[in-house]
């Protein structure tokens, strides 16, 4: 019986086709070549994995030539570079020196823009708290003072963590959750667009990721219930564009958000 090769990384070996596009195997892996455990790893990565049915594909992100590395990202990318690297070490032993570590401090600032001092570290976290006890109440029938509570504490993770920073998304995230729960549409679409402010800035070097498809997606259907049909579309648009190279026009995902951008239009 053949063994999985074990070589690393995994590398185009021929510039006769087209540049890839699209990579299966049977899911688990079983005989195959390349495997999927042969995938560099990369926050710059060159391509996505996705599920269709039984089969795993990976779905490059950019022209990939005869010779080029074929990466994915092993973690999170919403997360910071220091995150990234200390669960690097820790999981797989090693150092990643892609372009995205090495070159986006810009991005990791704005990222780690959280409170600067103890008294505004505990302000936030009482806030998260608050967010998440809200919620808790919010699906156990939920109150007027819980929703006030609510918009209490996510004023106090705006004023003291940066627009961009991870703190501020988790919070924001939290809130959209218990504002769902409450029934608050105006402070959920508020949230939702500080989420997406995020995605779009710490994503935006992978445009095409199905993370920002997944978010313009869910933003679009609230765009539609609050009647502002143009930004849902727009947002669609790009959702649409995205899926075709990340998942591709036979994915199930793909053909769901085409059907819903053809919704919008005949709105």
């Amino acid at each position: 019986m053949m063994k999985l090769c074990p070589c690393y990384p995994y590398h185009v070996p021929s510039a006769r086709h087209e540049p890839l596009r699209r990579v299966c195997v049977p899911h688990p892996p079983r005989l195959c070549v390349p495997s999927f455990r042969d995938l560099g790893n990369t926050f710059a990565t060159s391509g996505v994995i996705s599920f269709d049915g039984g089969v795993m594909n990976l779905r490059t992100l950019r022209d990939v030539a005869a010779g080029d590395e074929l990466t994915h990202s092993y973690l999170d990318l919403t997360a910071t570079t220091s995150e990234r690297q200390r669960e690097l070490g820790a999981r797989y032993g090693f150092v990643c020196h892609c372009v995205r570590c090495s070159d986006g401090h810009s991005v990791d600032e704005c990222m780690e823009a959280g409170p600067s001092t103890e008294e505004a570290r505990k302000v936030v976290r009482d806030a998260q708290e608050a967010i998440e006890l809200a919620r808790s109440r919010a699906d156990a029938g939920g109150t007027d003072s819980g929703n006030k509570r609510l918009h209490e504490a996510i004023a106090a993770i705006r004023g003291e963590c940066g627009e961009l920073s991870v703190l501020r998304f988790k919070g924001e995230r939290a809130a959209r959750a218990a504002a769902a729960a409450l029934g608050d549409n105006m402070l959920e679409l508020q949230s939702a667009h500080a989420m997406s402010s995020f995605l779009e800035h710490s994503l935006g070097h992978l445009p095409a990721h199905p993370t920002l498809s997944m978010h313009r997606q869910e933003l679009s259907t609230l765009e539609a219930e609050y009647n502002d049909i143009s930004t849902a579309m727009v947002l669609m648009q790009k959702c649409v564009w995205a899926l075709g190279v990340s998942h591709g026009p036979k994915h199930r995902i793909y053909r769901e958000a085409v059907a819903w951008l053809e919704e919008l239009r005949e709105a």
